[in-house]
């Protein structure tokens, strides 16, 4: 059975248009989305900046650099090889066996995995949080920069749990920051 003509042009318009919506790759307006996710003043001569929540970025399992505490050897990831062919037995974390906790480890985070093995983890985040929405990284306990947006790394230990490392501490201090600073 042969497809008549108009059939045909439907189909392959169909066709056409299918392989166009699947293949684009949309990159949005970033600096449009920082400038109207302004928040309001609270008042006429503060800046909408000075009320910007600040953002806490949080990495996932495996984020976050492990380093010696008395050497900064790197144990974590370390080089393409050693991910491939390592054992893994020197960042294993030991549990102390009377209580079920975690044992204290040589081993310290240090910073997020920003880049490993070539690919781009949260550098990319880093990078547009800093040059698109006019971000500056924050420390706790710092003075904030007078008048611009702040972002947060909570680097924690991924081989414990997050209640162990003291997400709920950071994130007072950090309220406690925005207080002081306000």
């Amino acid at each position: 059975m042969q497809l008549k003509p108009p059939f045909k042009i439907a189909v392959l318009a169909f066709i056409v248009i299918y392989i166009n919506a699947c293949s684009g790759n949309v990159i949005p307006d970033l600096s449009r989305l920082y400038k109207t996710a302004e928040l309001p003043s609270r008042s006429r001569q503060a800046h909408s900046n000075d009320i910007q929540p600040p953002v806490i970025l949080l990495h996932g399992a495996f984020g976050s650099r492990l380093n010696d505490r008395e050497t900064n050897e790197e144990h974590w990831p370390g080089s393409l090889w050693r991910i491939l062919f390592s054992d893994y037995e020197d960042i294993a974390l030991a549990i102390d066996a009377e209580s079920l906790m975690p044992a204290t480890s040589t081993l310290v985070a240090t910073d997020v995995t920003d880049e490993v093995v070539g690919k781009d983890y949260y550098g990319a985040i880093i990078r547009t949080l800093e040059q698109v929405g006019g971000y500056a990284r924050g420390i706790p306990g710092e003075k904030k920069d007078a008048d611009g947006r702040q972002y947060y790394l909570f680097v924690y230990d991924w081989r414990e749990d997050n209640a162990q490392t003291s997400l709920q501490s950071f994130s007072s201090r950090l309220r406690d920051d925005v207080m002081r600073n306000s």
